[in-house]
């Protein structure tokens, strides 16, 4: 039984030139300021959900359901930007076991 090759339906240039890819930023900026961004986002999202957990110990009439939404959201967006940490730590101390 033969085996044929795999043809690809778009040639490597064809597929960068149709990537989304901001050429106004340099590649070492866009990591940092994705990062940046992400903790600031988990900021917010902590700082919300302390603000509705609040409202509800206080008795100001706080939906609990959209207070744990909001602490959920919270909870993973931390989780997510832990992993992120942890898997930028593991990749420098790769590099640094690297052998010149």
């Amino acid at each position: 039984m033969p085996i044929s090759t795999l043809t690809p339906t778009l040639s490597a240039e064809q597929f960068i030139e149709r990537a989304p890819i901001d050429k106004t930023t340099s590649p070492e900026g866009s990591f940092a300021q994705t990062l940046k961004e992400s903790i600031a986002n988990v900021d917010t999202l902590m700082k919300e959900a302390d603000v509705k957990m609040e409202g509800i110990v206080a008795g100001k009439g706080e939906n609990i359901h959209e207070a744990m939404i909001a602490f959920e959201k919270a909870e993973s967006a931390l989780k997510m930007l832990t992993q992120v940490r942890n898997k930028a730590l593991e990749a420098y101390n790769q590099i640094i076991q690297m052998q010149v």
